[in-house]
């Protein structure tokens, strides 16, 4: 195996997560706007890219659509298919989006009950609760559910190995954005592992999906809104750089603030700043892409 030269050309890892609304898919969209020699490829499960690139001036959006490489997916299936798709045409300037955690992780989940059980995965649960209140009824202790450790060890398989780690590991493109709707941390220990209460406590909110997804990332971001419509950007976890929360200035979004303050440690640092962090002006190449996904 050849080995991997440090120091230079890091690949970005970044995870946002906040309630909607707060900027989440525009931050990458914005990031799209301001790269044009590089192409999204990006894969979503709710169909909101369309409406947030709506946001983008007419001449924006026209650029844009050229270097978006969309994947609307509505299964797990999907996003199998879609992956190994965007494996043959990623390229190094390229990057890659992945859209709802939460709802890739329940997807992963749905597909194997499916598969095993014969049904989905609400319905998996439905027949599962009935038959935990009978056994109630009938005074014993065992439980019908999902096995804690043979079943749960292949979706993680799934959702894990087979296609997360893959791409947050070093894939040849700039980096990966990944966001996630946010989920409220519970203060007991019963319910909730001390890292994320020890991560996410002080802020009062996770991001949805896989509980390993936070250690795939370089940096996780929360995404707010105050009551005076103001956007703010904390960061709960973040390499090689001090934690922070700023009020995301008019006309900028939170991964401008992150690549700011990226830019600023690893200059502290006696680095360089990482090309994935410069948008540069050189007007991307015209080519024919099909935009009535976007409708």
């Amino acid at each position: 195996m050849p080995r991997t030269a440090l120091g230079k050309d890091a690949f970005v890892r970044v995870l946002m997560y906040g309630e909607p609304g707060v900027g989440k898919t525009f931050a990458w969209l914005d990031m799209c706007r301001k790269m044009p020699e590089s192409t999204f490829h990006v894969i979503d499960v709710d169909a909101g890219v369309n409406e947030t690139l709506r946001e983008f001036p007419v001449k924006d959006r026209e650029d844009m659509l050229r270097r978006i490489s969309y994947y609307l997916c509505n299964s797990w299936e999907d996003v199998k298919e879609s992956f190994e798709t965007m494996k043959v045409e990623i390229k190094p300037n390229d990057w890659i989006v992945l859209e709802q955690l939460g709802q890739l992780w329940d997807m992963a989940q749905e597909y194997y009950t499916r598969e095993v059980f014969g049904t989905d995965l609400g319905e998996f649960y439905t027949q599962i609760r009935a038959q935990l209140i009978e056994q109630k009824k009938a005074g014993k202790d065992s439980q019908a559910r999902l096995d804690g450790w043979r079943d749960w060890s292949v979706i993680k398989k799934l959702h894990n190995q087979d296609f997360l780690e893959i791409l947050t590991k070093r894939f040849n493109c700039k980096g990966i954005i990944l966001t996630a709707s946010a989920k409220e941390v519970q203060d007991d220990p019963r319910f909730e592992s001390e890292d994320n209460i020890d991560i996410f406590g002080k802020y009062g909110y996770k991001p949805e999906g896989e509980k390993h997804n936070i250690y795939r990332v370089d940096c996780v971001l929360l995404l707010t809104k105050d009551k005076n419509k103001g956007f703010w950007v904390k960061s709960p976890k973040v390499r090689g750089m001090p934690e922070f929360t700023e009020k995301i200035p008019t006309g900028k979004t939170a991964w401008d603030v992150y690549a700011q303050k990226r830019a600023e440690a690893i200059q502290k640092a006696g680095g360089i700043l990482q090309q994935a962090d410069i948008p540069t002006t050189t007007p991307p190449p015209l080519k024919k892409v099909d935009d009535s996904i976007f409708g």
